[in-house]
């Protein structure tokens, strides 16, 4: 899959620094990533969807995605190459944004979403089956010994969210089983990865950045922030990757790092 990107989305290319995420200045409108402009109707709608609490989509499933964050998800799971995996279905939101994304596409992917809470994934399965959606495979339990037995019967990924606990080990887990997990040129999107909370040393609840940082193979090219998401291209030379600390982070556009 080429990026299409321009310059006109520059800013969005371009890592925010940490003074920016500790200030809440990391945020960054949407552009496309893979084509010039929205791909369908139902993609453009996000970029105008009612919001609540002047931030998130006021959607019929209870979530907490931005419209800018919607609207990655859509195109990411419209274009995908192969299968999606979601760590983190919450009540159904995000899973059914990429759900309709792949019906629209005319694909025949599967969405496999992982959540930990039973209460929830019930919600998201009503939710689902209320609105329609047959493309969604449930996985409850520990998100480590999923990601254990999708890797034992080599599962592979075109597309990977990650939005499950925000915490420092568990996100650690998730960056260092990618690599065996996607396909090649796929791209993978942590939520969250600019919120403020990542900087606060009193918040133990957040710390995707440093995770992604010590543990995100050095094949996975940073390529924009789109809300308050990060993207990311699992691309390179796999055998070569390196799985430690990356100093010169954060990247510039496009470099491996």
């Amino acid at each position: 899959m080429e990026n299409t990107s321009s310059d006109r989305d520059e800013p969005a290319l371009m890592h925010p620094t940490d003074a920016e995420i500790a200030s809440g200045r990391g945020s960054r409108s949407y552009a496309p990533t893979l084509t010039k402009d929205f791909v369908t109707e139902r993609h453009r709608a996000y970029s105008s969807f009612p919001l609540r609490d002047s931030s998130v989509i006021d959607h019929p499933i209870f979530g907490w995605l931005r419209r800018d964050d919607a609207l990655l998800l859509y195109e990411m799971a419209f274009f995908t190459p192969g299968n999606i995996l979601e760590f983190g279905t919450h009540r159904g939101l995000s899973s059914s944004v990429m759900s309709e994304a792949l019906t629209d596409a005319g694909k025949d992917y599967i969405i496999h979403t992982l959540e930990i809470n039973r209460e929830y994934l019930s919600d998201a399965k009503q939710s689902h089956l209320k609105a329609g959606l047959t493309n969604i495979r449930y996985h409850t339990g520990d998100a480590a010994k999923k990601v254990k037995r999708f890797l034992k019967k080599n599962k592979k990924f075109g597309f990977v969210f990650v939005d499950h606990s925000h915490r420092y080990d568990p996100t650690r887990i998730v960056c260092e089983s990618l690599s065996d997990l996607m396909i090649d040129g796929g791209f993978a999107v942590f939520h969250d990865y600019v919120d403020r909370r990542n900087f606060d040393e009193d918040d133990h609840e957040y710390n995707v950045v440093k995770a992604i940082r010590d543990a995100l193979p050095s094949h996975f090219i940073f390529r924009r922030i789109s809300g308050c998401c990060a993207l990311f291209q699992c691309q390179g030379d796999r055998l070569n990757a390196k799985r430690t600390a990356r100093p010169g982070y954060p990247p510039t556009p496009g470099e491996l790092v």
